[in-house]
């Protein structure tokens, strides 16, 4: 599932939109849990 958004935000990023990188962030953070934090 997040790979498939990731892939997604991906190519809206090769399409110049880069709004997206708010979005891509938001998603790579679901993947990695913060323990640490």
């Amino acid at each position: 599932e997040i790979a498939d958004k990731v892939s997604s935000l991906k190519k809206k990023l090769e399409e110049g939109e880069f709004n997206v990188l708010h979005e891509i962030r938001d998603t790579v953070l679901q993947l990695v849990a913060p323990n640490e934090l």
